[in-house]
């Protein structure tokens, strides 16, 4: 992570990011959902929320989801900490909530039925807020329904059966 030098043109960052996502949408099944976790950027002393991009691109915002790190140490000294980053569901068409899937969304604890999500960073590497896998696991088991995952057989019976440990792991992490 410390390797790489984030200093892009903003312009150029933009357009390379709505490249990205259009092409994501170009493979994407017509039903299918894409969790994109991005958080504002600075540069040149100014703040750039991805919205702007985002919605330039062929992707439809269905959702954006607030990721609250909680404490994180603060890269940007003179600004205030951010603590928080978005996650956007995003969609290929226009969906109807009512054809979304409910199996496993209706059985996560109340705590992540909101748009904000409380979860520690995952601290074991060297990342300033590294990604939770409890995270994606929540935005995998919300888009999917029991019995309709388009993962293999192995990996679909390693969700099953850990689904009880999971909601026990989400149950844990919830401090609302």
């Amino acid at each position: 992570y410390d390797t790489y030098d984030d200093n892009m043109n903003e312009d150029e960052y933009q357009q390379w990011q709505c490249n990205l996502l259009n092409e994501i949408n170009r493979v994407l099944t017509p039903n299918g959902s894409l969790f994109y976790n991005h958080k504002d950027r600075r540069y040149c002393k100014r703040d750039y929320p991805p919205e702007n991009f985002i919605l330039q691109s062929n992707l439809k915002l269905y959702q954006t989801i607030i990721w609250d790190r909680g404490y994180t140490a603060n890269q940007n000294s003179g600004y205030f900490r951010p603590n928080l980053e978005k996650i956007f569901w995003l969609t290929k068409s226009s969906i109807d909530c009512l054809s979304l899937p409910k199996f496993y969304r209706n059985k996560l604890p109340e705590c992540f039925k909101s748009s904000i999500w409380r979860i520690a960073p995952d601290r074991k590497n060297s990342h300033p807020a590294p990604f939770p896998q409890l995270l994606a696991e929540i935005c995998i088991l919300a888009t999917t329904d029991q019995g309709k995952s388009r993962m293999n057989n192995h990996a679909q019976k390693k969700i099953n059966n850990q689904l009880t440990c999971f909601l026990f792991k989400a149950e844990q992490n919830c401090t609302i």
